[in-house]
């Protein structure tokens, strides 16, 4: 092997490697979900990467107003009033309701699955943790605030 063969395979080789010390779990911390506001409670919605749907970014209403958008690997918050929500996602009929108690946060996961030929959307309450353990390799996005009540 002649020296230059050597020294590309020695740099292909530390390839992997130099790819999990600089990887996004060393990165900044990811930014934290802000407290309440007065009187209010906090949603936030995200979604995990998965091949399944990767190409679609699913609104996600209240009732029929759409409150925002979850494209691939993304979260966003929403405050809201407390009492009864009931959320969906495009391609379901039936919807989400949760009870929401002022100075909480709360977090709903965007689960996509297959169904009939054709990908299905669920929204399923989680816990904290859960959003924490992904949200270093997630983009927040913004809530959709000019049709909303």
């Amino acid at each position: 092997m002649t020296g230059r063969r050597r020294f590309l395979t020695g740099v292909l080789a530390s390839l992997p490697i130099a790819a999990l010390i600089s990887g996004p779990a060393l990165s900044d911390p990811p930014a934290a979900v802000p407290p309440p506001p007065p009187g209010k409670a906090l949603i936030v919605f995200y979604r995990e990467w998965a091949w399944s749907g990767a190409v679609y970014s699913y609104p996600v209403r209240e009732g029929k107003v759409v409150i925002g958008r979850l494209p691939v690997s993304s979260w966003f918050v929403v405050p809201v009033e407390p009492g009864w929500h009931t959320y969906s996602v495009w391609g379901r009929r039936d919807g989400m309701q949760i009870q929401i108690e002022a100075g909480q946060t709360y977090y709903v996961n965007c689960e996509i699955g297959m169904g009939d030929g054709s990908f299905r959307s669920t929204l399923t309450p989680t816990q904290e943790w859960r959003f924490d353990a992904v949200v270093a390799k997630l983009g927040q996005t913004q809530p959709t605030t000019a049709d909303r009540p």
